[in-house]
């Protein structure tokens, strides 16, 4: 028995491909940290990362991903620091 997936799982499984694709080219991204999750043109992004920055990079990426109609992100934005005694 053959199971076919619709045109909108589909085009879902191939953004979420892509957006992972695009912030793993970027050297300074981490995708580890990243999830994305797609749904029909909507691409929702779960995840952390310690520069405004590098959040607005990861947001333009998913943006800019053919098939994005619209970014949903939950990002949190940490500083790292260091405590010496």
């Amino acid at each position: 028995m053959k199971i076919s997936k619709s045109k909108k799982e589909s085009s879902s499984e191939i953004a979420n491909f892509s957006v992972h694709c695009q912030i793993g080219l970027e050297k300074e991204l981490s995708i580890g940290d990243i999830l994305v999750k797609s749904n029909g043109g909507t691409v929702e992004l779960y995840g952390k990362t310690d520069f405004k920055e590098k959040a607005d990079k990861i947001i333009d990426i998913a943006l800019k991903t053919k098939g994005a109609k619209k970014v949903v992100f939950y990002l949190i934005i940490f500083q790292r620091e260091v405590i010496s005694l």
